[in-house]
């Protein structure tokens, strides 16, 4: 036992029942052994002890970045097993524990749904947009931009279907050149959508779409279950067919889907604070939108910082890296 929690590096025997009692999918051991798998990460399991009736369980993956290691809870979306914030008092006690584990800095996300937590630590914000009210949500209460676009969408006969294990080298290509054409960095490699996809054929809570246009790969979605909300995970659209408008009808299928699941919540997952356009976006869907805050805890201060001046470089470096590559297309 470690303060509030005991910790296991493998999942305990009670843990699959509380997931699934939580309708949780990112504390999972299928989820952390998709995360091990590619990104080389570890994950530790978190339980209060036995009798406590409101147990705040959490997976914390582990992710090596060179010689440091970052540890981050509920991965990606952040907070426990079912999408239950943390505590000021959690967290505080989260910053003194001692994991069987190496880690160096401890991510810790807040969302600003219901409220974002005030804590003394170095944070990052973005932006998180969120449709409140799923039961609430209709088509017909859209804006008549994205109405249109919707129906221009279904008179060319965009098809939607799952994604096959397969096609997983197609949708990180397609990812990876929107995320470059836009200039960030793509995170994610072929690995992560590999399992990404052969986890999606496994659990009801993680669909991945494509759409088609004359059966050819127009854009793709993937969408995530975590308690009583629905997380947008990764999207991109093929921007040779863009004009058939396949990336709204798929918002919209996954819209759909998280509301006829019985899902409270769609999350929109963050946006940086330079992309409003992304955000207005969001908000056409029925969202609504606030500042989130992922805290660093600097477990250890000298490897922490060392990270933190290695982080500061390589956003430097790309920075320039982009700024030349805009002027050798412009050129």
């Amino acid at each position: 036992m470690n303060g509030d929690w005991l910790y296991f590096t493998e999942p305990p025997p009670q843990w699959a029942a509380v997931c699934q009692a939580r309708r949780s999918l990112f504390h999972t051991a299928a989820w952390q052994e998709l995360l091990q798998n590619a990104f080389g990460a570890a994950p530790l399991f978190a339980m209060r002890p036995a009798g406590d009736e409101d147990a705040t369980t959490f997976a914390l993956t582990v992710f090596p970045a060179g010689p440091f290691r970052l540890g981050y809870i509920g991965f990606p979306a952040g907070g426990a097993a079912g999408f239950q914030p943390l505590s000021a008092a959690m967290v505080n006690s989260l910053a003194i524990s001692r994991f069987p584990r190496t880690i160096h800095l401890l991510k810790i996300v807040s969302s600003p749904f219901p409220e974002m937590l005030s804590l003394p630590y170095a944070y990052a914000e973005t932006w998180e947009t969120m449709i409140p009210d799923l039961r609430e949500w209709r088509e017909e209460t859209l804006p008549a931009n994205v109405r249109r676009n919707l129906r221009k969408a279904r008179k060319n006969k965009v098809q939607i279907r799952q994604a096959e294990k397969s096609e997983a080298p197609a949708i990180f290509h397609l990812y990876r050149e929107t995320v470059q054409r836009h200039g960030g960095m793509a995170r994610y490699g072929l690995a992560y959508f590999s399992q990404l996809l052969e986890l999606s054929q496994e659990v009801a809570g993680l669909p991945v779409w494509l759409a088609l246009v004359n059966d050819e790969i127009a854009a793709f979605l993937a969408a995530a279950r975590e308690g009583a909300t629905v997380f947008y995970l990764h999207g991109a659209v093929n921007r040779h067919l863009q004009q058939f408008r396949p990336g709204d009808l798929l918002f919209y299928t996954a819209i759909c889907w998280a509301r006829d699941e019985g899902a409270r919540e769609f999350n929109m997952m963050a946006s940086p604070l330079s992309q409003l356009s992304l955000v207005r976006y969001k908000e056409k869907w029925g969202g609504v939108t606030a500042v989130q805050r992922t805290y660093t805890l600097p477990l250890q201060p000298l490897p922490a910082a060392g990270f933190r001046l290695a982080a500061a470089l390589l956003e430097r470096w790309w920075k320039w890296k982009s700024k030349l590559s805009g002027a050798a297309q412009r050129s």
